[in-house]
């Protein structure tokens, strides 16, 4: 996907993307236990402090268990290349793997991969800038998804997006009218795209300048996900 993330980035740009950067990313197909053990066990867990995490003990195992979420990106202070874990049994229904709904979300999150994350823009709550966060990954990630699935050849269209998108504010209506998505763009709009992108994947200074001189419009737009 990375060469490609580039690629798309690129032709919609119009030009280089010196802002989106090619990199190594591990990604794993894990079971739900794995993947909540590695979650912890990467970035809550300090076995300096507590000792191994360990998946023999009932109570370590029960721990990952509660936190193993869909899809995970390490941070890059814990893990450098990033490592994508994504939990297998999401994507299953009567044991058959949904492969559309993993190489959308597997595109997601190599977006985080490859990004600094708006890290340097600070919305004052946490909540505010994990959904800023959020929706300008979604953002980005479907104009990628828009490039991999243009043309008569290919058998998904740019709107199944949508239907494999967690971030919408009515899950029971994933049609594109409560995406995300939607905000990132009003926001590129405003700041403009570039400043975004850099900001985004780089925590370009003059790029987080930019968004912080609309930081009001910003929390308003990011407000209204709530």
């Amino acid at each position: 996907f990375f060469g490609e993330i580039v690629a798309a980035h690129t032709a919609s740009n119009g030009g280089a993307s010196d802002w989106c950067k090619l990199k190594e990313v591990n990604a794993s197909f894990l079971t739900t236990d794995d993947i909540g053990f590695e979650y912890v066990k990467n970035n809550v867990w300090n076995e300096a402090e507590n000792g191994k995490f360990e998946k023999a003990n009932p109570e370590h195992l029960e721990m990952a268990k509660i936190m193993a979420p869909a899809a995970v990106t390490i941070g890059a202070d814990k893990d450098p290349t990033r490592t994508v874990y994504l939990q297998k049994e999401y994507f299953e229904t009567d044991g058959v793997v949904n492969y559309d709904e993993v190489n959308a979300v597997i595109l997601h999150e190599c977006h985080h991969a490859m990004s600094i994350g708006l890290i340097g823009f600070d919305l004052g709550e946490y909540t505010l800038s994990w959904k800023l966060d959020e929706a300008v990954t979604d953002y980005f990630t479907k104009k990628v998804w828009d490039k991999l699935t243009e043309g008569p050849l290919s058998p998904l269209e740019p709107d199944d997006y949508y239907k494999y998108s967690n971030y919408s504010t009515d899950l029971s209506k994933r049609n594109g009218a409560n995406w995300y998505g939607n905000i990132a763009a009003e926001i590129a709009d405003k700041v403009g795209e570039s400043n975004l992108a850099q900001a985004y994947f780089l925590g370009e200074t003059t790029a987080l300048n930019a968004l912080d001189a609309d930081k009001e419009f910003i929390i308003a737009q990011i407000k209204s996900l709530l």
